[in-house]
């Protein structure tokens, strides 16, 4: 059987009712350009997401925490493992510092924060100070702009050395050099603000320092200023890391020997070198720890794989109740594209009897009205394809967020249109095809 001739036949008769092929196609180009910007949407959301932890440390990093509250401890061997100490830093570096992938291991660093009042000659600030190992640097990529970050040997003997963000920087030294200077430290009573709302966000839920107030002021050396670290989800908005610029930070054992005094620590951070190394090293520092702490668990491991795993299994509702919609637009496309072949289908009634008077067969008619459907729907998806892409910057510039379009979701869009057509032309087809050629030429 001929196939062409039902197609041509389809083709020029689309050519002849310019006005209907017309409003078939805006349905459908309207529908696929919802469609493409709505998954650019959820596509875009979900890489955002995604780059924001790796800015912060990445999807590899485990983070131990000391247990918040709901544990009674009614045995000495309890009340002896209280909190986290330095201790469980060496001892967690020691059993998750054999599991390497490609000659990459895994990076531990302790960590305690501190509120104080940092001075210069000429400048005084209250920030966040955070004590914490070399791996610090690596594990939250941030990098050295002038001098150096914290080394072992500065955490092996406590040295009294500090390195600055950039913002504290900036406020203490202005455009002179900080690097061999001296800043002065005093520690703030309880209740003393110090800290702003964004830095208390993200500290929120770590362990409370101790205050030192009374201490004489303690003097430290300035070996390094960080490069400004930047992350903005659009040009309009503001620099979402920009409280990591107000940070200084000093060795954990200069923390504990000159800040807080005693060895608890506030939480130690692991970074994995891969997704398949990341339950193994877990599993190893809970081994450790369980060990140093007697069998007590007064601890929490929080895995950020598996919190990411955990919102995008929430985003799922999200993206099913976003992407209906976008469905929704393109399934009205296909109602009216069906709407229309219906009735041109009873404008051509004698037209499809004539055909089979002549010989046309049932499987030819039929591929003469879903061809039209499917021609349709093809050129609807590419023009929604068009429209998508020049309506995607004007959306994400409206909702100030990254839309991740790619031939990937074009690609989406196009066959999900051509789908439509074929489904929602299959019906007035095969109404076409079974006309009885003697009713239909003795149609009115």
């Amino acid at each position: 059987m001929n196939l062409v001739e039902p197609v041509r036949d389809g083709l020029l008769d689309m050519w002849a009712y310019k006005a209907r092929t017309i409003l078939q196609t805006m349905g459908i180009m309207l529908g696929s350009a919802s469609v493409i910007v709505t998954i650019a949407l959820l596509l875009g959301g979900r890489e955002e997401d995604r780059d924001f932890l790796e800015q912060t440390g990445g999807v590899t990093t485990l983070e131990v925490r000391k247990k918040q509250g709901g544990m009674q401890r009614v045995f000495a061997r309890d009340m002896q493992t209280f909190g986290l100490e330095i201790e469980d830093y060496e001892a967690v570096r020691t059993a998750v510092g054999s599991i390497c992938e490609k000659d990459e291991c895994a990076m531990v660093s302790a960590n305690r924060n501190l509120r104080i009042e940092i001075a210069s000659a000429e400048e005084h600030d209250e920030i966040a100070m955070w004590a914490v190992t070399p791996d610090y640097l690596s594990m939250k990529k941030l990098s050295v702009g002038e001098g150096r970050f914290l080394a072992d040997s500065d955490v092996g003997t406590a040295q009294s050395v500090i390195v600055l963000g950039s913002k504290i920087r900036e406020t203490l030294f202005g455009t002179d050099n900080a690097l061999g200077k001296y800043v002065t430290v005093r520690t703030l009573k309880r209740g003393q603000p110090g800290l702003t709302q964004q830095q208390q966000q993200q500290l929120a839920g770590r362990p409370t320092p101790t205050p030192t107030a009374g201490r004489p002021d303690r003097r430290y050396l300035v070996v390094g200023v960080l490069e400004e670290k930047v992350y903005k989800r659009s040009e309009d908005q503001g620099n979402w890391l920009e409280w990591m610029n107000e940070l200084a930070y000093i060795p954990i054992t200069t923390a504990l020997a000159r800040e807080t005094g005693g060895r608890e620590i506030g939480g130690l951070q692991v970074a994995a070198p891969s997704l398949e190394t990341v339950r193994p090293i877990k599993q190893a520092m809970d081994d450790a720890l369980v060990k140093r702490h007697r069998g007590v668990r007064n601890y929490t491991i929080f895995d950020r794989a598996e919190r990411l795993a955990e919102w995008e299994e929430r985003g799922q509702m999200y993206d099913a109740a976003i992407g209906g919609a976008g469905a929704i637009s393109l399934l009205v496309g296909g109602i009216v594209v069906m709407n229309i072949l219906l009735a041109s289908l009873t404008q051509r009634i004698r037209e499809v009897g004539i055909r089979k008077a002549l010989g046309a067969r049932n499987l030819e008619i039929f591929i003469q009205f879903l061809t039209e459907s499917v021609i349709v729907a093809g050129m609807g998806g590419i023009g929604g394809a068009l429209l998508g892409s020049v309506l995607s910057g004007t959306v994400s510039s409206m909702l100030e967020q990254k839309l991740l379009l790619d031939a990937r979701v074009i690609g989406i869009g196009v066959g999900v249109s051509m789908t439509v057509g074929l489904v929602f032309g299959i019906y007035p087809a095969i109404r076409a095809s079974r006309l009885d050629p003697v009713v239909a030429l003795r149609y009115e």
